[in-house]
């Protein structure tokens, strides 16, 4: 059995457009993940794979402030349109948690063993994001420093 994650590329934070103290759109609010460009690198399995969590680190921009909860809505897909769901999305709001200096996280369980669709990517997914409870200021806004989704193969091969 092997396992490991997808990533959005290293050294490479995704700013959220049109996110909102009372609650963003999922919009263009898009993270692509791939195989992670340095070791441990394993493909995504096409089939026989368990993802287990989506684990997301969001810090705010440099002007704005925090409300005194901040949430994320989440859901994986297999394409870049958003056609071909893979994962999710919420039903509601997660809770994040505070991290380091300005920087909130999340891991949202997922426990699912979905299956590539013909027209999906090789080892890669998209993730579209929501948050709600980052006071953003002008241009300034949540930005996403680390999002990666952990898998486990099911096949003993």
């Amino acid at each position: 059995m092997s396992s490991g994650y997808l990533e959005m590329t290293e050294g490479s934070p995704v700013t959220l457009a049109s996110q909102v103290n009372g609650g963003g759109a999922y919009g263009a609010n898009t993270v692509p993940l791939v195989v992670r460009s340095t070791a441990p690198a394993l493909e995504l399995p096409a089939g026989m794979v368990k993802w287990s969590h989506l684990e997301i680190i969001i810090m705010k921009g440099a002007g704005s402030a925090f409300a005194a909860t901040s949430e994320l809505k989440a859901y994986v897909t297999w394409d870049a349109a958003g056609a071909d769901i893979a994962a999710g999305p919420t039903q509601t709001e997660l809770t994040m948690v505070a991290g380091a200096a300005n920087h909130m996280m999340i891991a949202a369980t997922l426990d699912i063993s979905p299956s590539r669709p013909p027209d999906g990517e090789k080892s890669k997914a998209y993730v579209w994001i929501a948050t709600k409870g980052f006071l953003a200021s002008g241009s300034d806004q949540p930005i996403v420093k680390r999002c990666r989704l952990y898998w486990h193969s099911l096949s003993k091969g």
